[in-house]
């Protein structure tokens, strides 16, 4: 997907502001939709669950020694 975003908008040399920045990242997107595979639901939605959580999990743990860090 990110290699997508990148051809696409490298050609832009000048953005007017932020809202064309994000139209331009996200007709990219849109482009990149086309080659991704889909999840085969049954079988690999919950391993992606998973991931998901313990993702979540260590940013949350790091985020609060950030902020234990920061008071202390």
């Amino acid at each position: 997907m990110n290699g997508t975003i990148h051809r696409v908008c490298r050609n832009v040399k000048r953005s007017q502001d932020a809202a064309m920045a994000l139209r331009w990242t996200a007709a990219a997107m849109l482009e990149a939709a086309h080659g991704l595979r889909r999840l085969e639901v049954d079988k690999q939605l919950p391993s992606l669950r998973r991931a998901l959580a313990a993702l979540q999990d260590r940013n949350t743990i790091s985020h609060n020694l950030e902020q234990q860090a920061v008071a202390g």
